[in-house]
This record gives structure tokens, sequence and C-alpha cells, in this order.
């Protein structure tokens, strides 16, 4: 049983935190504490980015709206919410204010949402067969101020740019290194799954395999939880690979062994995993030599979790960090 969400905000009636998807059998206390950090970030943020942004002029103050803007996300959602629904109309006001003519990007970062319209103005050109034009309309995209803008929106541009070339052979591997980029700076948001996709098309698969978790997907306490592949390209030959799981959330997560499965066939089962120095990311190494023929059709990996940690998400990530070497190959039986 879920609650919709939790919304907080503070005195002046502004957002703090923006909960969504709530565990109904979370501990009043848990819920309590990740209010109050959120609020006490909240303070630190007003206290450190716009002590002085209404009281100065300049790129610095717009700076700061802007910087604490891009702050509030995590706790808010995205960009539209700290935007549009007035949890900081007066900061972003301020920034429009003073920086009018938006030399900072922020502007550009909050009003361009996911960047599909880099995409569907890219794709209206490649229609035309007028890619040249195509191409000078990205350059002047990329020509204002980028720093600030989100993965998203760096990817969409690389995605447009793609879309360009796709159809000229000629451009086949400036294509293919579009869509490499944009795997790179991020698997798991919609332009690096539709990046993945198109390599998988041309035959490229990407060596990495994102997956998740959402809130409610781990069982509190002992838990086993099994996760479908159903691509060769996860495990696709004889190798060393790592599987990460980064847990985002307030609660304890741990996470014991990994079983590889085709179908109910247990292939192997990695243990003593690697904990990253913040405990948030945990990942199995191991030397994976499958027989003629064998696919990964699933994992399962099992742990314990806490009741704030069974409200988490988080992502996974399976790797092929190395060949297969003499010590990866099944040793005889002894005699």
């Amino acid at each position: 049983m879920r609650t919709p969400a939790i919304f907080a905000g503070d005195k002046e009636g502004e957002l703090f935190l923006v909960w969504e998807n709530v565990s109904a059998d979370l501990p009043f206390q848990t819920i309590l504490e990740r209010i109050k950090g959120a609020h006490a970030r909240q303070t630190e943020l007003k206290s450190r980015l716009l002590g002085r942004v209404f009281s100065h002029t300049g790129q610095e103050s717009a700076e700061k709206c802007g910087e604490f803007l891009a702050e509030m996300i995590p706790f808010l959602g995205d960009e539209a919410r700290v935007r549009d629904e007035k949890a900081y109309l007066r900061v972003w006001n301020r920034l429009r204010k003073l920086d009018p003519k938006d030399k900072t990007g922020w502007v550009r970062r909050f009003t361009l949402g996911d960047g599909a319209q880099f995409v569907k103005q890219a794709a209206v050109f490649a229609l035309q067969d007028n890619a040249s034009e195509g191409l000078g309309f990205l350059a002047a995209e990329r020509a204002k101020p980028s720093e600030h803008l989100s993965i998203q929106q760096r990817q969409a541009l690389d995605m447009a740019a793609f879309t360009l070339y796709r159809k000229d052979e000629s451009k086949r591997e400036e294509a293919l290194a579009l869509l490499r980029k944009v795997c790179a700076e991020g698997y798991a948001t919609p332009w690096g799954v539709a990046a993945m996709g198109w390599l998988a098309s041309y035959g490229n698969p990407p060596l990495s395999v994102p997956y998740g978790w959402h809130p409610g997907d781990l069982q509190r306490g002992t838990f086993k939880m099994k996760v479908k592949i159903g691509v060769r390209e996860a495990f696709p030959e004889a190798g060393r690979y790592e599987v990460s799981f980064a847990h985002v959330g307030f609660g304890g997560v741990r996470f014991d062994t990994l079983e590889l499965f085709e179908g109910g066939e247990s292939l192997l089962l990695a243990k003593n995993p690697v904990v990253s120095a913040d405990g948030l990311t945990t990942t199995f190494t191991f030397d994976f030599h499958p027989e003629y023929g064998d696919m990964v059709t699933s994992f399962a990996v099992t742990g314990f979790s806490d009741a704030g940690g069974g409200a988490s998400s988080g992502s996974i990530h399976v790797s092929r960090v190395g060949l297969r070497t003499r010590k990866s190959i099944v040793p005889e039986p002894a005699l």
C-alpha cells in the first residue's frame, strides 16, 4: 500500500521536498528524518546561495540564483516543478531580471525540458534532405551557453546530430560515435535507452546494460530480487564482468550474493562484493565462461533492507571490464 506523495513546505510556502510513491509501512520516524534532512538542505542552500542575491545585482548573483534552483531539482522532482509551481518563483523572476539575455545559460537550462525539440527539429531537416542546414542549426545551439545544461539536454543535442547522420552511409562511424557518447553520458535516461536501441539495431550493442529498481521492489528485511534480462548483449561472451548496484534513498540496503540464470538453471554464483566508501554502491566482479549457446536470461541478488531501504530506488549496471584470461577458464576437475 502506498500514499501518492508527501509535499513538505517551509513557513514561506516554498516546497523543499516532494516525495512520491511513499510506502505506507514506513515508520513515522523514517519519514520525519527524511523531511528534516530535506529542510536542513534547503536552509543551507538558502543561506549559502541566496543570502546576498536580493541585495546585489550582476552575473554573480544570477549564477547563485541558477545554482540554487538546480540544487532543488532532486528534492522537487524536475525543472518544471521548481520553475512553474511557484515554489521558488521569486528566485526564478530574479534570475531573469539579473540576466535578461541569459549570458549564464541558466534560463535556457530551465526552459528546454528534456531537449526533445532539438531532435524534432533535426528530424524535419532530415526529412527534407537538408542536413547542412540542420547541422548549422545545431552549431548555433551549441554556441549558446551550455555549461549548465542537464545530461538529458546534452544527450538530446547529440541525438539530434545522429538523426541528421543516420541515413548517410558515409557518416556511419560519426553516427555510431554519437550514440556511444550518449550512452557514456547516461544509460538510464530516455535518450540513453534510445541510443542503446539504435546501437543494437546497427549490430553494435553497448557493453553495459542498465537496469534498476523502484520503491517497494526490495522486500523489507531479507530479500531476493530477480531481474529479467532477455538480451544476449548483457553477457555476450566469456570475460570479466562487473555488476554494480547503486541505491538512492535514506535507508540501508546490503547486497550479499548475485546469481546468473538461464531459465531455471544456475550458471554462476558471485559473492564477496565490494562496497563503495559512501556505502551507496555495491559491485560484484567475476569471470564468466558460458558454454556454447548459454544465454543469461535473468539474475538474482540477495541481501537485507531496512524500512527506509525498502522505499529506496536504484540503478543496476552490467559492464564487461576485461577479456577472458587463462585464470577465467573453467578449471579441469581433479582426478
